[in-house]
């Protein structure tokens, strides 16, 4: 098995790593039980720290990565960035545009992340205490080497091969959706796609 995404979470009342360690192992279990080893290379995860806590120490050998920036952790960050009043100041053009910076992180190397923020964003950083709030939570939580989650594991150019979801609708539809030509097709367009 060469990547798996984790979806199981979503199903998961609690985000306790406990449960979530539970699951994997019965995950293993139920793979072992029909002759199959369970061990996947790649691990595509949202961004929860107890879900990745689970998966370093039940699968020590997979290399995880984060889904893409566009919407788990996008969403993590816009909605630190209402909570701290940032959601007034993004009306602003000017410092809107300093926030969307941030938002194309995802797509630099691991490597270059750091210094594009210290070199590309922040010397454009908006006179503002709200912002600069916003910056050290970034930089606390995801571009510091010891953060939570670090830039190895969200950001990476596209690798087409690798799959940036774990949404297993989300994928089906955007499959489904380049079979067609137009985005609301009849019904016997439909049929003679299929």
């Amino acid at each position: 098995m060469d990547v798996i995404s984790l979806w199981f979470t979503a199903c998961c009342r609690t985000k306790v790593r406990l449960h979530n360690v539970h699951m994997l192992n019965t995950v293993q279990a139920n793979y072992a039980a029909m002759n199959f080893y369970f061990a996947p290379r790649n691990v595509v995860i949202v961004s929860e720290s107890s879900l990745l806590s689970a998966i370093t120490s039940v699968l020590p050998n997979a290399s995880v990565h984060c889904c893409r920036l566009s919407f788990h952790l996008g969403q993590a960050w816009w909605r630190h960035m209402n909570s701290i009043g940032l959601g007034l100041i993004y009306k602003n053009r000017s410092s809107a545009h300093w926030l969307q910076l941030f938002f194309g992180l995802s797509f630099l190397p691991a490597n270059e992340v750091a210094d594009a923020v210290t070199d590309d964003i922040m010397p454009d950083a908006p006179a503002s205490d709200t912002a600069m709030k916003f910056a050290d939570y970034v930089l606390e939580n995801y571009i510091a080497v010891d953060s939570n989650f670090p830039p190895t594991l969200w950001a990476q150019p596209q690798d087409l091969s690798m799959t940036h979801t774990n949404n297993g609708a989300e994928s089906y539809h955007s499959h489904l959706n380049a079979e067609f030509y137009a985005k609301h097709p009849n019904i016997y367009t439909c049929l003679t796609t299929y």
